[in-house]
């Protein structure tokens, strides 16, 4: 039993490398245009981080300023609440 399982795992390991090398040696990567398509790329997630991941995480950067490093407050611990039901601490 022990000897069929490891023959079958070192066939599964040969198929696996056979198909990779297939993969690899078909594949032509000269067409692609990496300056073109890196740029592009990154252009879009620029303006994805700036347009919508920005803001937020200033905001909850500022609610952080606010509450002295916390983001859930204990209870317990004195606070004053202001506009926008933002928390300040006291003291």
């Amino acid at each position: 039993m022990k000897g069929q399982v490891t023959l079958f795992i070192i066939l599964g390991i040969l198929i696996a490398s056979a198909a990779g090398l297939l993969i690899y040696l078909t594949v032509d990567f000269a067409d692609v245009d990496s300056d073109e398509s890196t740029d592009s790329s990154r252009n879009r997630v620029e303006s994805f981080i700036a347009s919508c991941v920005e803001p937020i995480a200033y905001e909850g950067l500022e609610i952080m300023r606010l509450r002295g490093g916390w983001v859930e407050i204990p209870q317990g611990v004195p606070v004053t609440v202001v506009e926008d039901n933002i928390v300040i601490l006291e003291g």
